[in-house]
């Protein structure tokens, strides 16, 4: 890829879902709650997972990087944060591609 190529944007969309649980056995552990990794995890169902990626400017490509799941949609301030501890992580990474 030549310099323009990798030029992107990260994007961070949220869609809504139907309400789910199912058990990992690789993780041991239910999946379908409210977790936002490091910010915490709730025993509300999650339903509205919020997607961090990078969409190519100049060429069509993206890359999913992250999701976390939310019980109604995250709020600003949560929103700021997972940006501040996990964005600066993903820009330092693309970088390098």
């Amino acid at each position: 890829m030549d310099y323009n190529e990798k030029k992107c944007v990260l994007l961070l969309d949220e869609v809504s879902i139907m309400k789910t649980l199912e058990y990992n056995k690789i993780l041991d552990e239910i999946e379908g709650f409210e977790d936002l990794s490091d910010m915490g995890r709730t025993e509300k169902l999650g339903s509205h997972p919020l997607v961090i990626m990078v969409r190519g400017l100049y060429k069509n490509w993206k890359l999913p990087l992250s999701y976390f799941f939310t019980g109604s949609g995250v709020k600003g301030d949560t929103l700021v944060e997972i940006v501040k501890n996990y964005g600066y992580w993903f820009i330092a990474n693309l970088h390098c591609i």
